[in-house]
């Protein structure tokens, strides 16, 4: 069987020669591609470079000389 399918919202029945395409169910949709649970801001990973790093201990330095 060739054709042009979206396998996230479309399944093949009737596998083999007079096979379809059709639709999925919502239910199908959903147990096929599980929501992620969110994450919350605060715990989201942040992509940061090796100068920013040293520049925000830099400034921690700062601060700790001010306040001694």
């Amino acid at each position: 069987m060739e054709g042009v399918a979206n396998d996230a919202t479309q399944k093949i029945i009737n596998a083999g020669i007079k096979g379809k395409v059709v639709d999925k169910t919502l239910e199908e949709i959903e147990t096929d591609n599980p929501k992620l649970p969110e994450i919350p801001f605060e715990k989201r990973l942040a992509c940061v470079t090796n100068k920013q790093w040293q520049d925000v201990l830099s400034r921690l330095d700062l601060l700790e000389d001010k306040n001694a």
